[in-house]
């Protein structure tokens, strides 16, 4: 059965729709590309996933993501290939050790290994996948040729296995979103100028 969430698709379409992708602990960006954005009431954020890891600092991302909710009501959180490892490792009430990943440890030695327990409630709550009257989002890709629905978590989400099975298959790896262009705002933390920062990478 589909599991694609579909809310608020009408014939016409009073909002825009930001998709953010790959913050990569980059707080300070994340910050000021919120505020430059001409954000409504009715518009939806739509955060890509892979929130963590690398950067200045990931777990204030995550808090600050947490709060977001308290100032726009549409926000969507999906869930990237490095949320994806370190839930494998969470195990409901800690993190059991530091997943391989690149840029994990960092995070872990800041926490000297104890992770507060709010991120992993956190990253449990993130999802697959969303679609909205003007696009449908993954973290990583869809199966070509299929309906959305049809493909495997592992691979919207980009999880570990998402290699081997794009060499199997064929899929192409999006890091963005399926996007339809006619009608969507497109907005990602790498278009932020920022003088000697480098676009980050999964």
């Amino acid at each position: 059965m589909p599991e694609i969430e579909n809310t608020e698709q009408s014939n016409t379409n009073t909002y825009n729709s930001y998709a953010i992708g790959d913050i990569h602990g980059e707080v300070t960006l994340l910050k000021r590309l919120l505020a430059s954005l001409p954000l409504r009431p009715e518009d939806h954020l739509i955060f890509l996933g892979d929130y963590v890891d690398r950067g200045e600092d990931s777990i204030e991302v995550i808090r600050t993501l947490k709060e977001l909710p308290e100032q726009y009501e549409h926000c969507f959180f999906l869930r990237g290939n490095h949320e994806d490892a370190w839930l494998e490792v969470w195990d409901g009430t800690a993190f059991q050790e530091q997943p391989l990943m690149p840029g994990a440890r960092k995070v872990w030695e800041s926490c000297d290994g104890q992770i507060p327990a709010e991120i992993g409630e956190w990253m449990n709550q993130t999802r697959i996948d969303y679609e909205d009257a003007n696009a449908y989002y993954v973290h990583a890709g869809v199966l070509p040729g299929k309906p959305f629905w049809s493909t495997a978590h592992f691979l919207r989400c980009g999880g570990r296995k998402v290699l081997w099975s794009a060499i199997m298959t064929g899929v192409r790896r999006w890091s963005l979103a399926i996007m339809n262009w006619t009608s969507h705002w497109l907005v990602s933390i790498r278009l932020v100028s920022i003088p000697g920062h480098g676009a980050p990478v999964h």
